[in-house]
C-alpha cells in the first residue's frame, strides 16, 4: 500500500495528509503517518483470527452508516484533550471504530417491528428482514 501510495499519480496526493488511516471493512485499518516526509511509518490493526472478510461472513444484511464509526473514532481523539496535536493516539480510536463497525454490524441501528408485530431490540435497517 505505501508503495502503491509514491508511485499511483491517483493515490499520490494522499501522502500531502499528515496521517491517513485506510479502512478495510470491518477487518481492519492501516495508519500511516506521513510526518517525517522522508518515510512513512505504518501500523495495521487488525483481528488475526478473522481476517479477509471472515468475521462479517455470517452475517446477513448489511447496515448503513457503517463506515462512519471509523471516522468518529478518529475524530473523536483529534478533539480529545487528551491527544496532542504532536502525538495523537489514532491506535486506540481505530479499535473502537472497528469495535463499533462490528458492533453496529451485528446489531444493527435500533428496534425493528417483524411483519407479525414483535419487536426486537437492536435488530433494524440491516437490509434483511426481521
Amino acid at each position: 500500500m505505501l508503495a502503491e501510495l509514491s508511485r499511483n499519480p491517483v493515490l499520490r496526493p494522499l501522502r500531502q495528509a499528515r496521517h491517513l488511516v485506510v479502512n478495510f471493512e470491518g477487518d481492519g485499518a492501516a495508519w500511516i503517518d506521513f510526518s517525517d516526509s522522508d518515510k512513512a511509518g505504518a501500523r495495521l490493526v487488525f483481528d488475526p483470527a478473522h481476517a479477509e472478510g471472515e468475521w462479517g461472513g455470517g452475517i446477513s444484511g448489511d447496515v448503513f452508516g457503517y463506515e462512519t464509526c471509523l471516522a468518529a473514532a478518529v475524530a473523536h481523539a483529534l478533539a480529545s484533550p487528551n491527544n496532542t496535536a504532536a502525538n495523537p493516539d489514532f491506535l486506540a480510536a481505530i479499535e473502537r471504530g472497528l469495535s463499533a463497525m462490528r458492533n453496529l454490524r451485528a446489531e444493527g441501528h435500533g428496534i425493528a417491528q417483524s411483519q407479525n408485530g414483535d419487536f426486537h431490540p437492536g435488530r433494524d435497517f440491516r437490509g434483511a428482514a426481521c
